[in-house]
């Protein structure tokens, strides 16, 4: 054998181990490209679990905004008609009271002055009985006989 084949040998048998690894680098960037793929396929499938998601939010912001509106608004009605329900219950126990005294006033609670601007609300919820109602029967004896306290506490 001479150097020349010697040689020439030895880069055959180097280029076959280049062709073998060439190859199997092909089959693992093969393998990686489809992986890339599959990973894109992923990332489309998150970013549109994601749009859910804060659409979802917005929408539970939204409902969660309006449902705290609507709780407020409630709150400050039963508030406003719980202080009316304690001046009538308050008025109509001086006036039962006044009323089993004989007409006159207890001499344990004499009768104090309502505020004018309660008296307003109250005389614009339950009307002052002279006026022309569109409903003109009460629907309950309880609210008939509540209007008609009313009527003797205020005179008339």
């Amino acid at each position: 054998m001479t150097p020349g084949m010697g040689l020439e040998l030895l880069v055959v048998a180097l280029l076959v181990a280049t062709i073998a690894y060439c190859a199997i680098l092909n089959r693992r960037l093969a393998r990686l490209r489809g992986d890339q793929a599959e990973f894109l396929r992923l990332l489309a499938t998150f970013d549109q679990a994601t749009s859910r998601a804060e659409a979802g939010v917005a929408a539970l912001r939204a409902v969660s905004t309006e449902s705290a509106k609507t709780l407020d608004e409630r709150l400050d009605r039963s508030q406003a008609l719980a202080d009316d329900l304690a001046f009538l219950i308050e008025r109509g126990a001086r006036l039962a009271e006044k009323l089993e005294g004989g007409g006159r006033p207890a001499k344990s609670q004499p009768e104090t002055a309502s505020p004018p601007e309660v008296e307003a609300k109250i005389g614009a919820k339950v009307g002052t009985g002279t006026e022309a109602r569109a409903d003109p029967a009460p629907r309950s004896s309880v609210e008939r006989d509540l209007f008609e306290a009313l009527r003797v506490a205020r005179g008339g």
